[in-house]
């Protein structure tokens, strides 16, 4: 449930969403269906991925001084963005593969009803 995981309009940076960006899949299986990933969520995974990396590689060479802190800032505000857009499509898929199975009960609820009326209609034989 999305609503757990993301209960406000905080900032919730969950893991799986940084390792879902970093695995780089374009595609997700679920129950022996794969589902693929729209191109956007695709191309948000890898802006995350590589502001995560220089993010990292920042860090590891960090001495302080003004301008690395500037930078450091810079680099946090554009890793916080790319994190919001990619979470963005990709629970956005993930809501769309969830609803999937639930469309499909629906099309086979309606296509009931049209034969149960057509056989009310013209006679079952």
């Amino acid at each position: 449930n999305y609503r757990a995981i993301f209960p406000d309009e905080s900032r919730n940076y969950q893991i799986d969403v940084l390792v879902a960006s970093l695995e780089q899949d374009s595609e997700i299986w679920v129950n022996g269906d794969k589902f693929e990933l729209h191109a956007e969520t695709v191309t948000r995974a890898q802006t995350l991925a590589w502001w995560w990396t220089e993010l990292c590689v920042s860090l590891s060479s960090w001495k302080y001084s003004d301008s690395q802190q500037v930078a450091l800032a810079m680099k946090l505000v554009s890793l916080d963005t790319a994190w919001a857009a990619f979470e963005y499509w990709y629970i956005s898929d993930l809501i769309d593969i969830k609803t999937w199975p639930r469309q499909l009960l629906m099309t086979a609820i309606n296509d009931e009803q049209k034969l149960t009326n057509l056989e009310t209609m013209y006679g079952q034989d």
